[in-house]
């Protein structure tokens, strides 16, 4: 219902009737986190491979997902000149993600970064490594690391930025993610400019941890120009 009052194509949307909606649980203490896939896990890469039938502008998977199905959508996304942005939520380690062909934005934690490549982050040289060496397994066109409240790490392939974020009272950061991977993906497809669009994503991630909920601390476009006015 979401959905169709959003105007969102949901023709390939799957109902797994037998099994729960997938579920994530996040410590406070990051100790780390357990993830159930669930219904998740019964996509297939076929069915991944006939939703392109929409043509999408852009996908944006994460690494939660069966990797055949990531690889699949990522091959699928190349044939088209589609956008493939992927959210490393739920990388592992020894997770190989170098049998991608490309990957336009690939959005990280330090925690996620260190479980692709190895490279324990402490420090931004330690970003910078960690950096060059996924980069030398696959091809990314913009690598993001979420540093948390100390904003976000940009790296094109040969040279390093820094957005901050934006200053609000946190209240929960359930929605954080979500809302600036999206808010990303909307920017960058408009713009074609990482560094704006990061910014707008800072923003939308901001007034998700301003207030409560899940889904429920989304921001509107309209609340993202909102702070960024301030």
């Amino acid at each position: 219902r979401i959905f169709k009052n959003e105007k969102v194509d949901s023709r390939y949307i799957k109902v797994c009737r037998d099994a729960q909606t997938s579920i994530n649980f996040s410590f406070e203490n990051k100790s780390g986190e357990i993830y159930i896939p669930s219904s998740s896990s019964f996509i297939s890469a076929t069915e991944a491979e006939t939703s392109f039938n929409i043509m999408p502008d852009a996908v944006i998977t994460t690494l939660e997902l069966p990797f055949d199905v990531i690889s699949t959508a990522c091959r699928c996304a190349k044939a088209q000149n589609t956008k493939f942005i992927l959210d490393a939520t739920g990388a592992r380690e020894g997770c190989d993600v170098s049998s991608l062909e490309s990957i336009d934005i690939m959005i990280l934690s330090d925690e996620d970064m260190s479980a692709l490549t190895g490279v324990e982050i402490r420090t931004i040289d330690d970003r910078m490594n960690g950096c060059i060496k996924l980069n030398s397994k696959l091809k990314v066109g913009y690598t993001i690391i979420d540093m948390g409240e100390n904003g976000y790490y940009v790296y094109d392939g040969k040279y390093c930025d820094f957005i901050m974020p934006w200053d609000v009272a946190t209240v929960s950061e359930k929605g954080c993610r979500e809302a600036f991977v999206s808010a990303l993906s909307v920017a960058y497809l408009r713009t074609a400019d990482i560094k704006t669009s990061v910014d707008f994503a800072a923003a939308a991630s901001a007034v998700a941890r301003s207030r409560e909920g899940g889904f429920e601390s989304l921001p509107t476009e309209k609340e993202i120009r909102d702070i960024m006015k301030k």
